[in-house]
């Protein structure tokens, strides 16, 4: 007979000293994980420091942060500490409370060693195999040696022990730092000092006469010659010494007396001298190096605030009645006033551009289709990502009281274009417009170049803005002043009988807008409705015909 016997316990099996002892030692391990992440980012920065230290590489700031010190340095480095353990401040020179931190010495020989410092205690030097250990080009790696409980590094393709025990070796701290006048001195627990110079800003500004001058680049000198002037400067430092250079015929000196800059233009019977040109200053410092800084001087009135038609627009963005040699035209004024005013877009992206608008020098390249006969911009708009944009790109088939014509909107239309092109590269317009834009950059605080609208051109042709119809039978005044300031520079002027501008307007999938000069009176036809039309005046072409083609130009325009 078998017999069969259950056994059973009333109590449970107690593991919880294992599982304490398994998380002491999960915490042990974690603990010395996180210690070896902490000092392995300690050497990592402080070899950071050495180097830059030993490659005389400047700071240009220095920055307190909550619980760290940020220097940045002349290369770009940007090397962080604690200002004190745990974050406890003691950039005025308190040491934290780390019993022992890892730092740097600098040996006898010149070279700097890794070291391990305790708080009232002098450093104490890491050795490898008996020798003292070199910082050197690449931070070493640590890590513990759980046997014997010394830190060792990873040298020559081994790892060596060294003479530090993981107890003796924490994360570093900055107990002080001191910016003086040309240097940065930084002190590292332990009191090791690091002294580091600061990156000098070597510049001059030529200032205006105003008591607290604004920085000017240039001075312009009256016609009557022999003109000086007393220019203003800030140098820094101020020990740089100064080197003049100076166009043909001018002088400039440096006025001990006042500090300024005496500028004096050529005399009148001086028929070799420039008329423009740049007074420049040469700076040099002690240690070799150097910079420049120039003025341009020019014989002439200063430019006035005010505007006029056929005033001269410069590439830096300034205009003058007068020309002044030496600085680069790049339109012709037709019309002063806030275009912004007008246009809501134009307004939000070029707050700046307020005081006109100019017209280029030249047509952009040859004539061009509008667009393919059957596409229309106006539908593509609707799914777009600028359908929210006020324009008036949309023409309207009723020309008398359509009121997208009233309006100068070529800025804000022109953008949509530019959006439209992004997604069909065979709109040849636009691809005209950027090619344009790459060959003559648009200044700052300018809206850049773009296709004029209805309104722009009328402003064009005559210097106001007009309701559609109003546009035929007006004389082309100011399009005659542009020509001749065009003429006077040695460019083609506007041909009033033949010329034609695509306007950044369509009417429909087929057709868009032209505007055209026809100052000799003569009647001309509209292609669409026959209508006679006489001196300025728009019209509706198709986008792509042979008479497009061989006629319709893209004429850019730019508000400043």
């Amino acid at each position: 007979m078998l017999l069969l016997v259950s056994l059973g316990s009333c109590s449970k099996y107690d593991d919880s000293g294992i599982r304490d002892y398994m998380s002491e030692i999960s915490g042990r391990v974690d603990s010395l994980e996180s210690r070896v992440d902490s000092i392995q980012s300690t050497i990592n920065t402080l070899q950071a420091l050495v180097d830059r230290q030993q490659g005389r590489i400047t700071v240009d700031s220095v920055e307190q942060l909550k619980d760290s010190v940020a220097i940045h340095f002349s290369d770009g480095k940007i090397v962080s500490l604690a200002d004190g353990e745990d974050g406890n401040p003691a950039s005025d020179g308190t040491p934290g409370s780390t019993p022992a931190a890892i730092t740097v010495v600098k040996g006898e020989d010149g070279v700097y060693y890794w070291a391990t410092v305790k708080e009232g205690e002098e450093p104490k030097v890491i050795e490898v195999d008996g020798k003292k250990f070199p910082t050197s080009t690449e931070a070493p790696k640590i890590r513990i040696n759980e046997e014997s409980g010394y830190w060792e590094v990873y040298s020559n393709g081994e790892w060596k022990t060294t003479n530090v025990s993981a107890e003796d070796a924490g994360a570093t701290y900055i107990t002080k730092i001191e910016e003086k006048e040309t240097t940065i001195d930084v002190t590292l627990a332990g009191d090791v000092p690091l002294t580091f110079e600061k990156t000098i800003e070597l510049s001059l500004q030529f200032l205006s006469k105003e008591e607290e001058g604004e920085a000017i680049t240039a001075a312009y000198f009256p016609s009557e010659a022999g003109e000086t002037q007393g220019i203003k400067y800030k140098v820094t430092p101020a020990n740089a010494q100064i080197t003049l250079t100076k166009p043909e015929g001018w002088k400039a000196v440096l006025n001990e007396e006042t500090g300024e800059i005496d500028i004096t233009s050529p005399s009148s019977n001086n028929t070799y001298a420039e008329k423009y040109g740049k007074v420049s200053a040469l700076l040099t410092l002690e240690d070799g190096s150097s910079a420049i800084a120039s003025l341009d001087v020019y014989i002439g009135n200063p430019p006035s605030s005010e505007v006029f038609v056929g005033d001269y627009l410069y590439s830096d963005g300034t205009w003058s009645t007068d020309l002044y040699e030496g600085k680069e035209v790049i339109g012709i004024v037709f019309w002063a006033g806030n275009l912004g005013a007008e246009d809501a877009e134009l307004a939000k992206d070029h707050p700046d551009a307020v005081n006109g608008l100019a017209v280029s020098l030249e047509y952009a390249f040859n004539p061009v289709n509008w667009l393919p006969n059957t596409i229309s911009i106006a539908d593509w708009i609707e799914t777009s990502d600028v359908s929210g944009i006020e324009n008036s790109l949309q023409g309207g088939t009723d020309k008398d009281t359509e009121p997208s014509n009233f309006y100068a909107l070529g800025y804000a239309n022109t953008k949509i274009m530019r959006a439209f092109f992004e997604e069909y590269a065979g709109f040849t317009l636009l691809d005209y417009l950027t090619r344009f834009e790459k060959e003559n950059p648009a200044p700052e605080k300018t809206s850049g170049w773009f296709i004029p609208s209805v309104q722009e051109f009328s402003r064009l042709c005559f210097g106001s803005s007009t309701a559609y119809t109003n546009l035929v039978g007006k004389e082309c005044t100011v399009v005659t002043t542009v020509n001749e300031k065009l003429e006077a520079l040695g460019y083609t002027p506007f041909n009033l009988e033949t010329d034609r501008l695509w306007l950044s307007m369509e009417c429909d999938e087929s057709r868009a807008y032209v505007g055209y000069f026809n100052n000799n009176g003569d009647a001309v036809e509209d292609e669409i409705t026959g209508e006679l039309l006489g001196f300025a005046n728009t019209s509706r072409a198709f986008k792509s015909t042979t008479i497009a083609a061989q006629m319709s130009y893209v004429r850019p325009v730019i508000a400043f």
